[in-house]
């Protein structure tokens, strides 16, 4: 913060908004007590016309512009870092600043812990950061690592350990929300009982799989979500609620986009020229697995024939002919070998909804190619991702892309700042946690549209 600035009677301290909030929460910390003044044109005159205004008004701990012609002096001083600071907005920040909360999560979903690291790279992991970085504390329960490590003969699944753990961290923790990821083995009934030991507890989940009637396990995805949708505060999901046939009361479940993690997706795929494939693809018969099913089919494997038969296009798919998934490590190294990311979901492409993959690809600055019924050329323009409407168009757009660096290191990286600003993984837990708390707001998250 620059010294103060004498305005014809009165001092001012050239201020910015950030350096204003950081002297009053370190005020507020240290229990110092101290009085800013609200500075405009009509004080500055007092100040000249009495003596006593300006003592009191120089004796501040603080004096912010509050009037632009003070705002404009400071500026002709040499204030570079002052801010124009009127009451009113001041009095709003500083109202937000108020009903900031660092709360206690507990956040149960599969972390993936006996895996050794090779689920590392997934949605729950970057929400846990998300949180963390919001400066919440957050004690994490991996429900599947539960399960598995505490089977007995009278508990032969591990879901009553599991379900008496949540109620025990509950009592000693005393959590203000319970956030629940694909849990699908704590039972209602335990959540009944939590609040109604503890009302004010709020319990919410989020759910990455597709939901539409569409799309692949419908009926199971459908039972999944619904199972404790009853006794939930909100409910969030990768698909927009508007093609969700399935729910008429839509008051409680929120769209939001798959989160990209600052510390996780940090590659600037894009800006090496040296790929050695045009386009990239990678599935799975699930990541538990972590292998091929044999005889199991995937209605993606027609559009990936399409790309893999045609001579031109040097592919690098796994999950395909035989050819065996990629984890972790492996994963982000094959990714950038390539000059294109395919995200491909399965079922028919939906509003908004997408796997995880395409955080994994622009959130490392993958040039992406987007199904254009997905709605995503709502958040992203042409020199952002690739949108296509049919297979045809597909092929073309990779042939038309493949041999242009300069674009596609363009589209990467537009992409890749895009995603980051609008879809990381802090501002993703602070709208859940605002819909879980009922806060109000005005300015709308990216994806609200």
């Amino acid at each position: 913060m620059d010294e103060q600035k004498k305005i014809i009677n009165y001092l001012i301290n050239p201020i910015n908004l950030k350096d204003l909030l950081k002297k009053i929460v370190y005020w507020k910390k240290n229990k110092y007590a101290h009085y800013i003044c609200v500075s405009n044109v009509h004080s500055c005159i007092e100040s000249y016309l009495n003596q006593t205004f300006k003592v009191a008004h120089n004796s501040a701990d603080l004096a912010i512009a509050d009037g632009r012609p003070i705002y404009w002096a400071l500026k002709i001083f040499g204030a570079k870092s002052a801010e124009h600071l009127p009451g009113y907005y001041i009095t709003e920040k500083i109202c937000e600043l108020a009903n900031k909360k660092n709360l206690k999560i507990v956040h149960l979903t599969n972390f993936n812990q006996r895996y050794d690291g090779r689920l590392f790279y997934n949605t729950s992991k970057r929400l846990n950061n998300g949180f963390i970085s919001l400066n919440h504390a957050v004690l994490e329960i991996s429900d599947r690592d539960e399960t598995h490590y505490n089977k007995s003969l009278n508990d032969l699944n591990g879901e009553k350990k599991l379900n008496q753990k949540l109620i025990n961290v509950c009592k000693n923790f005393k959590p203000d929300l319970i956030l629940l990821g694909h849990a699908d083995k704590i039972k209602l009934k335990t959540l009944e009982k939590i609040k109604f030991d503890f009302p004010n507890i709020k319990i919410s989940q989020w759910f990455l799989d597709p939901i539409t009637k569409n799309g692949p396990d419908y009926n199971k995805n459908k039972k999944r979500l619904l199972d404790k949708f009853s006794i939930l505060d909100a409910t969030f999901i990768t698909t927009h609620p508007d093609v969700i046939d399935f729910i008429k009361n839509k008051d409680k479940i929120f769209f939001i986009p798959n989160p990209v993690d600052q510390s996780i997706d940090n590659l600037n795929i894009s800006k090496n020229k040296a790929h050695k494939f045009d386009v990239f693809f990678a599935l799975s018969h699930g990541v538990h697995r972590g292998i091929l099913k044999k005889g199991k089919l995937d209605n993606r494997t027609k559009i990936l024939d399409l790309i893999y038969n045609n001579k031109k296009i040097k592919s690098n798919f796994f999950g395909y002919k035989d050819k065996q998934p990629i984890w972790s490590n492996s994963f982000l190294n094959e990714l950038s070998k390539c000059k294109l990311g395919l995200n491909l979901s399965r079922g028919k492409p939906v509003k908004y909804y997408s796997s995880d993959r395409i955080a994994q690809f622009m959130g490392n600055g993958l040039p992406t190619l987007i199904d254009y019924n997905t709605k995503y050329k709502d958040f992203f323009t042409n020199n952002e991702a690739i949108f296509y409407k049919n297979n045809n168009e597909l092929i073309k757009k990779i042939l038309f892309y493949k041999d242009k660096p300069n674009l596609l290191m363009k589209i990467g990286n537009n992409g890749k700042k895009k995603y980051h600003k609008y879809f990381n993984n802090k501002l993703v837990c602070e709208f859940i946690i605002k819909k879980n708390l009922n806060v109000k707001y005005k300015k709308k998250f990216y994806w609200e549209i």
